[in-house]
């Protein structure tokens, strides 16, 4: 039987999380045209990657564990903005990512940031 130590078992999940990282850029670099008007802003693709790399540290800081739940939080962290989860605007996302008996964490932050779109655009055309 294959035993891996602690340093190994480190690198694989790195490994793994770079991967991760490498697919997110591609996609973002896809969906979120660099535009200054944007809450994403105008970026460079290392600026995009660092920005990911923050929002995967910020995550797990939440409690988010798997890629899934990643991917939930960076789109909010893009269509929201970095830092999102403290801005004033945005009060349900500390509610929602401090809420440690909810379930399903990231879909209900995900869900409150489609709304909040919504709310914002119909704001706009008013």
């Amino acid at each position: 039987m294959i035993q891996f130590n602690a340093h190994q078992l480190q690198q694989l999940a790195q490994a793994e999380q770079d991967t991760f990282v490498d697919k997110v850029q591609a996609h973002f670099l896809q969906t979120y045209i660099p535009d200054a008007r944007e809450p994403w802003g105008d970026y460079t693709p290392s600026d995009l990657r660092a920005r990911i790399e923050r929002g995967i540290a910020r995550a797990k800081q939440y409690g988010f564990n798997s890629e899934e739940e990643w991917f939930d939080f960076l789109v909010c962290q893009m269509a929201l903005g970095e830092g999102f989860e403290g801005d004033p605007r945005y009060p349900w996302a500390a509610a929602i990512l401090n809420d440690t008996q909810g379930s399903e964490c990231s879909q209900r932050l995900y869900k409150a940031m489609i709304m909040q779109r919504h709310i914002d655009i119909r704001e706009e055309v008013r």
